[in-house]
């Protein structure tokens, strides 16, 4: 498990580790959570946010 800021606007990559699919939470920085995404290492995962609060896996 690992938490890590990424401020409003800014793009930031990450290397995770495995072949299985894992559970991702995005949360608003107040700790809020906006919502959960899969991340499967074998495809990758890109995720854009929105206004909102919100996000776009893709």
């Amino acid at each position: 498990m690992a938490t890590t800021l990424v401020p409003s606007g800014a793009c930031e990559k990450f290397e995770f580790d495995g072949d299985k699919p894992e559970r991702v939470e995005i949360h608003q920085g107040g700790g809020a959570l906006i919502g959960p995404v899969t991340y499967d290492g074998r495809a990758g995962l890109n995720i854009a946010t929105v206004e909102g609060p919100s996000f776009h896996p893709f």
